[in-house]
């Protein structure tokens, strides 16, 4: 049935009986339909062009990514914030909010009839995840805390039932973080506990509504990643937690039975090959019968896949079962299966020339027998290397003076000299700038603008010590490792051809590099294009208040405290540190309800531009939040490609 476009609607129950009588109707950039079989209003968002016009085929499609925006009779319609289902499908948990007072309702219900079989409100309470048990006597959620930034976890089990008062498990405080979900497996609770001084790991079975006792690690390890899985091996359940830092040293397995009734801690550190592999693991995946791990060599990445075989004491014997090898240029990202028991993963391979492709890596036996990811390497490699649309190239190093790295692609369609170059840079928090493609950058090289990833200290290319080479005391050098990629590149460009073109984009943090290095050097960027950009660390650091204040102090230092943070900080800040000069143009992106940057600062950036005599082209996007980066909005892409094509020559 063809879908019906409606601008707008009075009420929720125009959209909801528009949705049921014509199945699927367009609100905004959502689609909505009614679902018969359970009377929830679905919504699914559109964020591919091709969704705008549904067929049969595309509305199946979408239907996997469906979430439920309201529960309608024919008298009320609440507002659905959560749904669960238990793991034997028998019940199911609904968490409600009447549009008319503050009361959020949970209801259990048998999956079959859909009899209540427990109903309770909660008056003036915030939620937004629950998670149902097994035989459905157990309800666990999560609550927000607006002031202090953290969440909480609480349950109602069958004995706090009767007295009509949930149970808070986990207190989030101010500077807290608490992660809950569910293990691959589906049968436990995982939940990681950091505060400031320590960070604790517990599981919580959604069988039997036991808590096991957690591991417990410190937080002087805060920069280490961490894979907390349960698994089953050998007939005994188990948990397993993986630390893997990056670093030369460091790695640990620690797991603990859990079939005892109560848990027993073995730690134990790696030997031999796996403990060179996970100890700099940038990612870990946790299957059934295989780990699969992510080990970078600078730029360069291989893929290895251990077998486990359990040893008694709850300890886990790993062993090297296959490695892969994806070279520098290559972007990869792990598909995680929704089965742990999938006897495989995915690999989405890309470079900043090639679309992304899915690369299967077997994880048993039987299956790395038959099958040969690198047979299927030999050929998709070259690819990556070189496309119709340009050729890309690494240097881990730019010379032997600058500890910036770098990755270029340069249009390779036409023999003439490159108009310009967008520089991308972000360093900070540890994070690496994704080599993956992106429309933008096709549509760059089709017009003969290079691009450039700039690596700079404070990223996470090449390790934890790079990281921390780039924060607190050290920002400074972060800042001048992009300026050496921007020199770097404007020194070559312009000896191919003068008018030659130096565009610097920068989103979030990367908006602070960017903005900072434009400050001490603004002759050698012909333009700026800042998303989100987090512009006055000195302001938004030494307000409590803001939302990421807290958690920033590890990265940039607490100005509050330390008198010489606060001096080194006002130093780089960029919006405290314009220079009476002609700045150059800038276009900048903000999303309305951003939640992790102040807006106000940007837009006071934004003059103290403008009075040095730049132009400023500036964009907001309605009801997006910081997710909503410039690299998955559409628009944005389309507004920025105009503004860098309007300035080459």
């Amino acid at each position: 049935m063809k879908p019906t476009l409606i601008s707008q609607f009075e009420n929720l129950a125009a959209l909801t009986n528009t949705a049921a009588q014509t199945k699927w109707a367009r609100h905004g950039e959502w689609w909505y339909y009614s679902d018969s079989a359970t009377g929830l209003l679905m919504r699914v968002p559109i964020s591919d062009p091709d969704d705008w016009d549904l067929d049969e085929h595309n509305m199946q499609r979408l239907r996997p990514s469906a979430h439920p925006v309201f529960h309608h009779n024919q008298t009320e319609y609440s507002e659905v914030i959560s749904q669960d289902i238990s793991r034997d499908g028998n019940y199911t948990c609904s968490a409600t909010r009447s549009p008319s007072d503050d009361i959020i309702r949970l209801d259990v219900r048998e999956a079959k009839s859909q009899r209540i079989v427990f109903s309770k409100p909660l008056r003036g309470w915030m939620l937004d995840r629950i998670y149902l048990s097994k035989n459905g006597e157990g309800i666990y959620f999560t609550c927000p805390s607006s002031s202090h930034h953290s969440k909480s976890l609480w349950a109602i089990i069958a004995d706090s039932r009767k007295a009509q008062h949930p149970i808070c498990l986990f207190a989030g405080h101010s500077g807290d973080n608490l992660s809950v979900s569910r293990t691959t497996s589906q049968r436990f609770l995982k939940v990681i506990h950091t505060s400031s001084s320590r960070r604790v790991f517990t599981l919580i079975d959604l069988d039997t509504t036991q808590i096991h006792s957690g591991i417990e690690v410190a937080t002087g390890l805060a920069s280490k990643h961490y894979t907390f899985e349960h698994l089953e091996c050998e007939g005994i359940d188990f948990a397993f937690l993986i630390e893997h830092s990056g670093a030369a040293s460091g790695g640990y397995l620690s797991s603990f039975r859990l079939n005892d009734g109560h848990a027993i801690g073995v730690r134990c550190s790696f030997n031999g090959e796996a403990n060179r592999s996970l100890t700099c693991a940038t990612s870990v995946y946790l299957g059934k019968e295989s780990l699969v791990a992510f080990l970078p060599d600078g730029l360069s990445v291989d893929v290895v896949v251990f077998s486990y075989t359990y040893c008694g004491n709850g300890g886990i014997t790993l062993e090297v079962r296959s490695t892969l090898h994806l070279p520098s240029h290559v972007n990869s990202a792990l598909m995680r299966p929704m089965d742990w028991w999938q006897p495989y993963v995915d690999i989405a391979i890309s470079s900043l020339v090639a679309p992304p492709e899915l690369l299967r890596i077997p994880l048993n036996r039987r299956l790395c027998n038959r099958q040969s990811p690198s047979s299927y390497l030999f050929d998709v490699l070259p690819k990556m290397k070189e496309s119709r649309y340009g050729v890309v190239r690494t240097l881990s190093r730019l010379d032997g003076n600058s500890s910036a790295g770098l990755t270029m692609a340069s249009s390779s369609a036409s023999m003439q000299p490159a108009k310009g170059c967008l520089v991308v840079g972000y360093g900070a928090y540890g994070r690496s700038l994704p080599r993956s493609f992106n429309p933008l950058y096709a549509m760059m090289l089709e017009r003969g603008v290079d691009i450039a990833l700039a690596h700079v200290r404070g990223g996470g290319e090449f390790g934890v010590e790079w990281h921390q080479q780039g924060t607190r005391l050290h920002k400074l050098d972060s800042i001048g490792d992009f300026l050496d990629v921007c020199e770097y590149i404007k020194t070559n460009g312009t000896s191919l051809n003068p008018d030659y073109k130096l565009f610097a984009l920068g989103a979030s943090a990367g908006g602070l590099l960017v903005a900072a290095a434009a400050n001490m050097s603004p002759d050698l960027f012909d333009s700026l294009i800042l998303v989100a950009p987090f512009v006055s660390p000195l302001r938004a650091l030494m307000d409590p208040d803001e939302p990421l204040t807290i958690t920033d102090w590890k990265e940039y230092g607490n100005p509050i405290s330390d008198l010489n943070i606060r001096k080194y900080i006002a130093g780089y800040s960029p919006l405290e540190n314009v220079p009476p000069v002609r700045m150059p143009d800038a276009f900048l992106a903000l999303n309305e309800l951003d939640n992790k940057v102040n807006n106000r600062h940007a837009l006071e950036w934004v003059d103290r531009m403008r009075e040095t005599g730049s132009h400023i082209e500036l964009e907001i996007r309605p009801g997006a939040d910081h997710a909503g980066t410039w690299s998955g909005a559409t628009s944005s892409q389309i507004r920025i490609l105009e503004w860098i094509t309007k300035r080459l020559p």
